[in-house]
């Protein structure tokens, strides 16, 4: 083997150990897995759970017409037909079915090439709405963070915002927020669009740590202080996020 041909293998060697690095930080491995069971993932699941054990009222989770917020007679957003509610992940919330945004950022060092789906974000014509546009993934977030307590805490919060179909979003739409780039001392966001969240904070999804069929007591969460994803019931913020597209 030619000395050239030897440091391009070295080289491609690198750069896969630096994504398997990247996937275990963020834990991209598990982002595929069902919530739960997953044969219950379509019929309710953990979301139901969490309605029941909250003594949330039904009707809460009746969020009227809109994507992701029940449609009141189809399935594509996981929710029971017909019940006009969102009980649970879809597929395309399990895992994303739009293209990952990326920060301003080159793929390699010393590399001119951008990466691909810079982040955007659509705040209005002055900037100052109270919500944000994501205009890669087509979500709609929340700019100003909400304190919640435990998991239900955090979908009462989100159920509870104006305009119905606000929900706990789930681990992959929360971290495709995150952006590495940021200086460390500012959240892994970006500043002009959520200008309103905690450089330490926590932040609750929607994805429960899966378990063999016995109701979840551990979701995942994000850490927007470095972006790393973790499991546990320490989390003291939501994000709530609307839309997706099936």
């Amino acid at each position: 083997m030619g000395a050239s041909r030897r440091a391009a293998v070295v080289a491609a060697a690198a750069l896969v150990s630096t994504l398997v690095a990247c996937d275990a930080l963020l834990g991209l491995g598990d982002f595929g897995k069902c919530p739960g069971d997953c044969a219950d993932a379509s019929e309710g699941g953990f979301v139901a759970d969490v309605r029941n054990e909250g003594n949330l009222d039904s009707t809460a989770f009746e969020t009227g017409p809109g994507d992701d917020g029940g449609d009141g007679g189809g399935d594509a957003d996981g929710g029971t037909p017909g019940d006009g509610g969102w009980d649970g992940p879809g597929p395309h919330q399990l895992w994303a079915h739009w293209p990952m945004p990326n920060p301003d950022a080159a793929i390699a060092p010393d590399s001119a090439t951008p990466l691909p789906h810079p982040m955007t974000y659509d705040a209005g014509v002055d900037g100052g709405a109270t919500t944000v546009n994501d205009v890669v993934t087509g979500l709609t977030w929340q700019r100003v963070p909400l304190a919640a307590s435990d998991n239900v805490h955090a979908w009462q919060k989100c159920l509870a915002l104006a305009g119905g179909g606000w929900r706990v979003p789930t681990r992959i739409e929360l971290v495709s927020l995150v952006d590495f780039t940021q200086p460390a001392t500012r959240p892994t966001l970006d500043p002009s669009a959520f200008p309103a969240v905690d450089a330490g904070a926590v932040y609750w999804t929607s994805s429960a740590v899966p378990t063999d069929g016995a109701p979840p007591t551990q979701w995942w969460q994000v850490s927007l202080a470095d972006g790393t994803v973790s499991t546990g019931t320490s989390a003291s913020w939501v994000l709530c996020v609307n839309g997706g597209t099936p």
